[in-house]
């Protein structure tokens, strides 16, 4: 049997049902013709704590890539041939190119690695939202919930693996309100020290450099 090429990983919380049947069937679409996984992370306390579980699932499945989502983003058409070129050719962690999506209204650019921007070539940036690496580059990161891709960042440039901006590695946000964790002034600071904490303390000496 081939290899099992990539795990999708999707946290989700009840009450967003929709946005996941819209998620799953999305990737669905874009991933006909390969062979990957869903891992359907139900009620769990942070991104970053289903994150890491899906990350187990990956590992012992010997997946080649691990790819982390949300059940409110829908993949478009393209992003994971996108991804495998930019870890390919350049040795990167792709950056995605995110649209806001609200019913009723044209699509506007969210972010591109750095907020509303968006690059038509490759371009260095020093954010990778929506995770995608080889599953053996995962490092297990705090289990916080706002500051886990600039957890999972760090871990990259922790490695010497860049972080690149590439066209095609495209999503729709559609900005779920269910469930969604609402942090105060408090717990925002809270959780971005301890991304920061981690990623100049604990990560630095977990992580091999591999350029």
């Amino acid at each position: 049997m081939s290899r099992l090429e990539v795990v999708v990983v999707i946290p989700t919380v009840q009450g967003r049902e929709d946005h996941l049947d819209r998620c799953m069937a999305a990737y669905m679409r874009t991933l006909a013709g390969v062979r990957w996984q869903a891992v359907v992370e139900h009620n769990r306390a942070t991104c970053g704590e289903a994150w890491n579980l899906g990350a187990e699932v990956a590992r012992a499945a010997g997946a080649t890539w691990l790819h982390m989502t949300a059940d409110d983003l829908e993949p478009l058409d393209g992003w994971f041939e996108a991804a495998v070129s930019c870890v390919r050719e350049f040795g990167a962690s792709p950056s995605a190119l995110i649209w806001t999506a609200r019913a009723g209204e044209p699509d506007v650019i969210e972010s591109h690695g750095d907020w509303a921007a968006r690059y038509s070539v490759p371009n260095a940036v020093s954010m990778s939202r929506i995770p995608f690496c080889r599953t053996e580059l995962w490092i297990d990161i705090p289990p916080i919930h706002y500051f886990s891709d600039n957890a999972f960042s760090s871990a990259m440039q922790a490695q010497g693996i860049p972080l690149v901006a590439v066209p095609g590695y495209a999503f729709r946000h559609h900005w779920a309100q269910a469930g969604r964790k609402q942090m105060n002034d408090e717990q925002w600071f809270r959780e971005q020290t301890t991304w920061q904490q981690w990623a100049a303390g604990e990560l630095l000496q977990r992580a091999p450099r591999w350029s």
